[in-house]
């Protein structure tokens, strides 16, 4: 009976540690997506110094996270979204406002995509 119990709060702490990393990733990604956001819109809208601000705000953020996402996230995602950020660096340094807005689009998608693959729904639990 007592490696019952054992097994029984084994089990509740693998449950509780998934919720948590569930929660942790949504809460880490969709700012970071945010920002990406308001960069297209800023960089569609010309108005370059506030989209190169809320890039750098959503590159400082994935930084921060990118060890956690690597923790639980399949890694071609983040490899992705690696190779991304670094080509709006590039368009960021050439002022190339249309590649950047749509680069910075893409971003936003996958970064969320990321947050969205962490959600206990059916299509992640088939």
């Amino acid at each position: 009976m007592k490696r019952f119990w054992i097994g029984l709060c084994v089990l509740a702490l693998l449950l509780a540690t998934g919720l948590w990393s569930t929660n942790r990733m949504v809460q880490a990604h969709a700012p970071i997506s945010d920002a990406l956001a308001q960069a297209s819109q800023a960089a569609l809208t010309g108005n370059w110094k506030q989209a190169t601000v809320f890039l750098d705000t959503a590159r400082r953020q994935w930084e921060n996270w990118v060890d956690l996402s690597a923790a639980f996230t399949d890694h071609s995602m983040l490899e992705n979204a690696e190779g991304l950020f670094a080509e709006l660096g590039v368009y960021e340094k050439s002022n190339n406002l249309l590649p950047f807005a749509a680069g910075c689009a893409q971003l936003s998608q996958l970064i969320r995509a990321i947050a969205e693959s962490h959600l206990p729904n059916w299509q992640n639990l088939l």
